[in-house]
C-alpha cells in the first residue's frame, strides 16, 4: 500500500486528474457486474454519474493545470541543488547534500537529529545515518555525548518496555527531544528527537503518525529557545523504514500546519535536506517529486 501511495505522490496532479477523468468516461459507456469473475460489457445507456463525474474531474485536471502554472514563479524557485517554497514571510527550502556540510553554513540553526525512543540509538556510531554522520563531523569523543544525553534523560519520564525478546529497556517515548545549545567544542545548536521504536518480533520501525509527533515537538522548542533557522533530515526514513517520499510528505505536512497554527514566535526557515552523496549522486527522491508534492500542498495550505 505505501508503494502504491509513493507512486501517486511521484504523478502531479492534474495528469492523475486527467487519468482519472478520462476512466471515469470510458467507464460510463460499460457495465460492470461481478459474477464469480468480473464482467465488462458495453452497455447501451450512458452511465449519467459516471460521465459527469469524470467531466468535472476534466474541468479540475485543466483548472489544476493553469493554477499550478501561475503559482510556478510566485511560490516556488530553485537552484541546482534547492528547491524553495515560500509561505507568507516563511521559507521551506529542500536542500540536496550533506546535513554535515550544510549545516556549516547556517551555524545559527538548530539541527534536528533523529533517534529512537530508548536514545541508545547505534545510529550515533553509524556514519551512514544522519545522526552519525553529524555527530561523527562534529565531535573527537562520542562517549562524551553519549554522557551528556544519559545524564539529561535522568529528569525525563519513562516506562520499562519490552524493546527485543526478554530485553527491557527506558522507554521516553516517540516525539521526545534533547536540546543541547551546542555540542562540547562546537557551537550548533542540536535537538536529538526520538521518531523510531523497537519491539519483539517487529524490529526497529517509524511511522507517519511518529513523524507528525516529532514536527509537532520540533516547532515547539524551536519557539521556546527562540530560533529562527532548523535543518532537518528525511525523518523516519532510512532505519525506521517509512518511504522517502511518505516521509517527505508527512514532514511537509506538519510544517505546513504548524505555519498556519502558530502565533508569536516561529521558524522562519525549515530546511529539509535530502541525503546526496556528491553532485553524481541519484538522491532516492528526486527534484521532480518533490516539486510536484511542493506544488499540490502549496494550493492546499497557502
Amino acid at each position: 500500500m505505501e508503494k502504491i501511495f509513493g507512486l501517486i505522490l511521484k504523478i502531479p496532479i492534474e495528469l492523475f486528474l486527467y487519468i482519472l477523468c478520462c476512466l471515469l468516461i470510458i467507464l460510463s459507456f460499460y457495465d460492470i457486474t461481478y459474477d464469480s469473475s468480473l464482467i465488462v460489457k458495453k452497455s447501451s445507456d450512458v452511465n449519467i454519474f459516471f460521465f459527469v463525474v469524470g467531466f468535472i474531474f476534466l474541468v479540475l485536471s485543466i483548472y489544476s493545470k493553469m493554477s499550478l502554472s501561475k503559482k510556478k514563479n510566485k511560490n516556488i524557485s530553485e537552484t541546482e541543488n534547492t528547491i524553495c517554497l515560500k509561505v507568507d514571510s516563511r521559507k521551506i527550502r529542500v536542500n540536496y547534500g550533506r546535513i554535515e556540510e550544510i549545516s556549516k553554513d547556517n551555524p545559527e540553526a538548530m539541527v534536528i537529529l533523529p533517534a529512537n525512543e530508548y536514545f541508545d540509538d547505534e545510529c550515533i556510531r553509524d556514519k551512514k545515518s544522519a545522526l552519525g554522520a553529524y555527530i561523527n563531523m562534529n565531535s573527537d569523543n562520542i562517549a562524551e555525548i553519549e554522557t551528556i544525553i544519559s545524564d539529561k534523560l535522568k529528569d525525563y519520564k519513562h516506562q520499562e518496555v519490552e524493546k527485543e525478546t526478554n530485553i527491557v529497556s527506558k522507554s521516553y517515548g516517540i516525539g521526545t527531544t534533547i536540546f543541547l545549545k551546542h555540542l562540547p567544542r562546537h557551537e550548533q545548536p542540536v535537538l536529538f528527537t526520538s521518531v523510531t521504536t523497537k519491539r519483539p518480533n517487529e524490529g526497529l520501525y517509524s511511522e507517519l503518525a511518529f513523524i507528525f509527533k516529532a514536527i509537532n515537538r520540533v516547532v515547539c522548542v524551536a519557539a521556546d529557545k527562540r530560533i529562527d533557522h532548523v535543518i532537518i533530515p528525511i525523518i523516519g526514513s532510512g532505519h525506521g523504514g517509512v518511504k522517502e517520499e511518505t516521509a517527505f510528505v508527512g514532514i511537509l505536512m506538519s510544517i505546513l500546519g504548524s505555519i498556519k497554527r502558530l502565533q508569536g514566535h516561529s521558524i522562519k526557515t525549515f530546511e529539509i535536506v535530502i541525503y546526496k552523496k556528491d553532485k553524481d549522486f541519484k538522491p532516492l527522491l528526486e527534484k521532480k517529486t518533490v516539486k510536484s508534492i511542493l506544488s499540490f500542498y502549496s494550493k492546499t495550505f497557502i
